[in-house]
Formats: structure tokens, C-alpha cells, sequence
């Protein structure tokens, strides 16, 4: 029994990990929480976007200026190659900290808010131009998207949050279809009854805290908040 007991327990986590894994992927239960549920989750295959997305950390002062805050005064990590770090974080789980972060090693005036923006363009922008000429009868002009994702306060503690891009061209879809909004009354999800058609959640946020520690100068952008 004592030669088996090594096997046993092995068998017995690997079965209690891929149960709430399950779990976890059923009702949305976690998946986010650290970076071990990715290898517990099933999203191994979870496909490929026909839009390019980067993300910007804005921040708009008192005195009615913006600044880039997406990177740190230190430099960028860059996990995969030439895109910043920021740029993998599409579910925005992480804004809030590379906020503070940024502002807390900075020098700035009063910070009012901080705006999380996504920007999305059309993938076969990124193509050489040579390759371009040769598949398309129309000029190169690439067209992004802009996109508020999240609304933060100077501390990025409590937030607004709104529909990502694709949940919210998915909603206008279903919108203007009165046949898809009727197949949709008549098949009611089970086990994930909270749809990306719900209205946003939105978080209290009452006062606006003092400003972080100054230490070095944040770079001045020009930047027009896109509308939710």
C-alpha cells in the first residue's frame, strides 16, 4: 500500500485539479485570479482575432492635460518580442496596477482620472506594403478604432468599466436583429446565465485621493477620450 500511495496521490490532485478547472471554466470562477489558471483553464485554443489591438493608459491632469502612462520611466518589459507588456493584457486585469505603478514613480501635477483605451485596426494593415499592392486595388490607409475601456481614478482604485470592442460590435449585432434577439430569449444560457448583453457594471467612486510620489517627470500626450 505504502508503493502505491506515491501514485495515489498523484492521481487524486491531478483529478482534483482538472475538476475545478472545469469548475473554474464553467462558471467563471477565477480565471484571472494568478497566472496558474491558464495552465488549469481550458483556454488553449481559444482563436484568433481578425483586428490588431494595443492598449493606452491615459491619464488627464487638472489642469486639462493628458499623459501617456501605459509604460514605467524605467522602460518597457517585452515578453514576446518588440509589443510592450501592456499589450498583452486584453482583458484589462492589470491596468489598475501598472497605473498606480507608473504614478507612484513619476513626477505630475494633480491627476483627475485615468482612462484604459483600446485600439483596434484591421490585420491586413500589417502587411508589407509590396504585399499590399499585390492583394488590394485600394490605397494602405489603416483605420483604428478607439475604445474606453475602463474609467479610473487617479489611484486606480475604483472604476468604471465598459463593454470591450468585440463584446460591444457582438451587442450593436444583436441590436439590429430583431431574429437573433428572438433566438436569443429562447436559448437562455444554464450554467453562465451573465451575458456580455447585461448593462456594464459600475463601480462607486466618490472621492479622488492625493497624488502618488514624485520622482521623474511623465511625458505629455495629445489624446481625444473616445466616447463608451
Amino acid at each position: 500500500m505504502q508503493k502505491r500511495a506515491p501514485a495515489i496521490a498523484f492521481i487524486a490532485l491531478y483529478l482534483g485539479v482538472l475538476g475545478w478547472g472545469i469548475v473554474a471554466h464553467t462558471f467563471s470562477i477565477g480565471v484571472n485570479s494568478h497566472v496558474g489558471m491558464y495552465f488549469i483553464v481550458w483556454d488553449m485554443f481559444c482563436g484568433w482575432s481578425a483586428y490588431e489591438q494595443r492598449n493606452h493608459l491615459i491619464a488627464e491632469g487638472q489642469s486639462g492635460q493628458f499623459y501617456d502612462v501605459s509604460s514605467p520611466p524605467w522602460g518597457d518589459v517585452h515578453p514576446y518580442g518588440p509589443r510592450e507588456r501592456i499589450h498583452y493584457d486584453t482583458y484589462a486585469s492589470h491596468a489598475p496596477r501598472v497605473v498606480q505603478n507608473v504614478l507612484k514613480h513619476t513626477v505630475h501635477e494633480p491627476i483627475v482620472k485615468v482612462y484604459y483605451v483600446e485600439e483596434l485596426w484591421s490585420k491586413k494593415f500589417n502587411i508589407p506594403d509590396q504585399y499590399w499592392e499585390a492583394n488590394y486595388q485600394e490605397t494602405k490607409n489603416r483605420h483604428s478604432y478607439f475604445n474606453t475601456r475602463l474609467t479610473m481614478t487617479n489611484d486606480a482604485q475604483n472604476v468604471v468599466a465598459y463593454q470591450n470592442w468585440f463584446n460591444k460590435m457582438q451587442y450593436n449585432s444583436y441590436m439590429d436583429n430583431p431574429k437573433l434577439q428572438q433566438m436569443a430569449q429562447n436559448c437562455r444560457q444554464f450554467f453562465r446565465p451573465m451575458s456580455v448583453f447585461d448593462p456594464n457594471v459600475i463601480m462607486n467612486a466618490n472621492t479622488i485621493p492625493a497624488g502618488g510620489v514624485d520622482t521623474s517627470p511623465i511625458v505629455p500626450v495629445n489624446y481625444e477620450v473616445s466616447r463608451p
